[in-house]
């Protein structure tokens, strides 16, 4: 096996709202993927709802404030982008209500799903009572390999949204395969309202 290391230089994309808000919201996903592969499921799908996100949020409306990260380097040794961000923004983590998500989101073989990290029992009962008044959107096991886990290491309540079936997009997550074909416009719909409504519960 020969390797070689490559320096480069990358950067990770942030957004703000309500900035005058103490306390706020952290909405995330990762835009990088390997070469090769379109990385649709893994991760164009959440960028593109990221995006959106915060189009709807901006328009309708939150009473926290909100940053949104577009991070780098998920997908590679180091996790340079997340590694990036605590160095810069640790100091802020106090200000932090709950960070959301999102990775491998909209696969068309399942619905998506909602995992907890770091979060009280009352903030889980009360997303459950809005998961329960949605459609198509499902509960899973935690799962540790995306950009949730550096909240949730520094103990901030943290929820992170994917495929159901994520096993299986590991499968074909960067290879040519996470292209279009691999997703469904209307399950990655579903899981960018529940996440709008949880950002406006606040």
């Amino acid at each position: 096996l020969e390797s070689r290391k490559k320096n480069a230089i990358g950067a990770n994309v942030t957004g703000y709202l309500n900035q005058e808000c103490h306390e706020k919201l952290v909405l995330c996903a990762h835009y990088d993927t390997k070469p090769n592969t379109p990385g649709v499921i893994d991760n164009g799908a959440g960028v593109a709802a990221l995006l959106l996100l915060v189009k709807l949020l901006k328009q309708q409306g939150m009473r926290l404030g909100l940053e949104a990260i577009a991070f780098n380097g998920e997908d590679y040794y180091s996790i340079p982008g997340e590694t990036a961000y605590i160095e810069q923004s640790k100091d802020e983590f106090s200000r932090i209500k709950m960070a959301i998500n999102m990775d491998a989101i909209g696969y068309k073989n399942n619905i998506d799903a909602v995992s907890y990290y770091a979060c009280e029992k009352d903030t889980i009962a009360k997303i459950e009572q809005i998961r329960n008044g949605s459609d198509g959107v499902g509960r899973m096991q935690q799962w540790p390999q995306s950009d949730h886990s550096i909240f949730a290491y520094f103990h901030i309540p943290t929820l992170a949204f994917a495929s159901i079936a994520l096993d299986e997009v590991f499968s074909f997550s960067h290879t040519p395969h996470d292209n279009m074909e691999a997703l469904n416009l209307d399950t990655m719909v579903d899981t960018i309202m529940f996440i709008k409504e949880i950002c406006q519960s606040f």
